[in-house]
């Protein structure tokens, strides 16, 4: 299993970080639901999220820039290294003033006239959007910084800043118990704060760490050019995905009000512990794809290719399964007080997220190739009809849940098309991703759900079932995982586990 030995210690590494980040960011938003209310919680929300229908240019440029910095750093040339990173560098930047302004002039609007927000709020409403505004100014031009960590595989400063992050964040909540005046306002400014000093850090780290961070070695407009030429086309897809999340968010605010925006919030922070969860292994795994490729090693890719969608779908459902059966027990146990609508938008957004696990180690395999413009055209463009159909049901009287729904429909379709492209473009074996990943995960939860669900309905709700089923979802994921992979795959995991063992 090539450079899988270097992914694991990676994703280790990660996993320790996720561990605590996840625990400390999940009892953060219970104190902030206690501290701000349901309704004001539910407003930071959906007035934060406006920026996430400008800031789809945060997510097409990261992605290109950690292909490029990758790739060439790869190749192991440093003076070109050098001017890559200073060319994306004053990309970013002046992308960063350009999306000021357009946000500006959209969310302005939005939070005054479009939303639905109490008279009273408003002034805070608006304060919270430009801190936010400042905060999304500063995450764009950290993109080629932590480009160059990832490219760097520098994985324990993602665990230090991760943590920091959540800590400050934590006592951050606390000093929202001790404020006399709008908390909401506070806790907007906290954020800005937190954000500037993560700044800060990643300019010191890298200047004083990485030989390619400098900002000073020019401006070359032929790099320029290929990076946004390359970021065009992902732009639709950080589009779709914009829209999917802070545009569906704020049809459901003009709909429904604060209280759903409030139980999506919710349903989004458990998708994100989820995610999380393969995010870090997709994270270790991304540059390895990249590398492999730029090698020319398309066998390797190929390799990690499949492990990386049958991986991130197990890690998935470890945590996801126990959720969809308990989810009440656990929102109790969390947050106690919480919109009636919340289990069922948390059941639907696990589901969601067990169907897109299969999408990143294609997409970043897709990206290596660097033939991305039909891929985007037609994956980007079926994800663009969740906005859409999601308005168009809302007006017909469908419920607040349908959103969900919608975009478990949309992901399916659009799984289905990126199969497609890993022939077209990639040369690899359809059939066998078919019945290698996607066939024998769907087995493996499918067994899993229906053996946790016959001992769930002999228990009665208690702490004692929820540890049960989360340890009995566990052991029937691994196990089937084991049972339901091919042949190759088993000889490799046993081979691992027997030196494994040798070493003890």
């Amino acid at each position: 299993m090539p450079k899988i030995k270097k992914v694991a210690s990676n994703t280790i590494l990660l996993y320790i970080r996720m561990l605590f980040v996840m625990g400390v960011s999940l009892f953060t938003s219970r104190i902030n639901i206690q501290a701000l209310g349901l309704e004001d919680y539910g407003l930071f929300n959906i007035v934060a999220g406006i920026i996430g229908l400008v800031t789809f240019l945060n997510s097409a440029l990261g992605t290109s820039s950690s292909r490029f910095i990758t790739i060439t750093l790869g190749r192991g040339d440093i003076s070109d290294s050098k001017l890559l990173f200073s060319t994306i560098y004053k990309v970013h930047f002046l992308l960063g003033v350009i999306v000021m302004f357009i946000a500006e002039i959209i969310g302005i609007y939005l939070v005054n006239e479009v939303l639905s927000i109490p008279a009273n709020r408003l002034f805070a409403c608006n304060v919270i959007f430009q801190c936010s505004i400042v905060i999304m100014f500063i995450n764009l031009i950290n993109i080629p910084m932590t480009a160059s960590i990832i490219a760097h595989e520098r994985f324990n400063i993602f665990a230090y800043i991760g943590i920091y992050e959540v800590i400050a964040k934590l006592l951050s909540s606390y000093l929202l118990f001790v404020w006399l005046y709008d908390k909401l306002i506070l806790w907007g400014v906290l954020n800005l704060l937190i954000s500037i000093s993560l700044c800060v850090f990643y300019l010191l780290y890298g200047k004083k760490r990485f030989d390619e961070f400098s900002i000073k070695e020019g401006f070359d407009k032929v790099i320029a050019r290929q990076i946004t030429s390359f970021s065009f086309w992902n732009l639709l897809g950080s589009l779709s995905i914009a829209l999917k999340n802070s545009g569906v968010n704020i049809v459901l605010n003009i709909f429904f009000g604060p209280l759903v925006n409030a139980a999506n919030a919710i349903a989004y922070q458990v998708n994100n512990a989820i995610t999380n969860f393969s995010a870090n292994f997709t994270t270790a795994i991304n540059p390895q794809i990249f590398k492999t490729f730029a090698q020319g090693k398309y066998q390797e890719t190929e390799t990690l290719v499949h492990w990386g969608g049958k991986l991130s779908f197990l890690l998935v459902a470890i945590l996801g399964l126990p959720l969809i059966l308990e989810i009440e027990y656990v929102l109790n146990i969390w947050l106690k007080e919480y919109p009636v609508y919340t289990p069922t938008f948390c059941k639907l957004i696990i589901i969601l997220s067990w169907i897109e696990s299969f999408n990143y180690s294609i997409g970043t395999a897709i990206q290596a190739s660097g033939k991305i413009k039909a891929y985007q055209l037609i994956v980007s463009g079926l994800s663009l009809f969740n906005l859409p159909l999601t308005y168009c049901a809302f007006k017909l009287g469908a419920n607040s849940f349908v959103a969900l729904e919608i975009a478990i429909g949309i992901s399916i379709i659009t799984l289905i098309a990126r199969i497609f492209f890993i022939k077209k473009i990639l040369g690899f074996s359809r059939v066998f991703y078919l019945k290698n990943v996607l066939g024998s995960s769907f087995l493996m939860i499918v067994t899993a759900l229906l053996i946790c669900l016959f001992m769930q309905s002999n228990m009665e709700k208690s702490l004692s079932r929820f540890i049960f089923i989360s340890f009995l979802s566990t052991i029937c994921n691994l196990l089937f995982f084991y049972l339901f992979i091919d042949k190759e795959y088993k000889t490799q995991i046993k081979s691992m586990l027997i030196k494994r063992i040798k070493r003890i």
